[in-house]
């Protein structure tokens, strides 16, 4: 997950996925990998209240994946409903997800010779 920093709220977060295909099929796979960004999704709309909308984008890891395909996912607070949160809680407290999150920060300068 991406999310901006303290004094940024009401910006949108980022989840990505780079989940390894499985012995399953294709479609069992793709199925997989929707429902796991979806839980991430979800839990992060959950865990940061102030966010406007969270993006997740899912794909396999990897250069030489063939076939490549990406799925995204996208919540927007306006959207927020008491049923989504329910099934966030349900992801994060009884299955764990994101339970634990370690945070780091980077910050890079878009511009050559000042400092971010």
């Amino acid at each position: 997950m991406v999310a901006p920093g303290p004094g940024s709220r009401g910006l949108p977060h980022y989840v990505w996925v780079a989940l390894a295909r499985t012995d399953a099929s294709y479609d069992e796979y793709r199925d997989l990998r929707r429902r796991i960004l979806e839980a991430y999704v979800l839990v992060t709309r959950l865990l940061n209240p102030d966010a406007i909308s969270v993006v997740g984008i899912a794909t396999e890891p990897g250069f030489d994946t063939t076939p490549r395909s990406e799925d995204a996912l996208l919540i927007e607070s306006a959207h927020w409903t008491p049923e989504l949160e329910t099934v966030a809680k349900r992801w994060h407290e009884e299955f764990g997800l994101m339970r634990t999150v370690r945070r780091s920060e980077v910050n890079t300068s878009e511009y050559p010779g000042q400092s971010a």
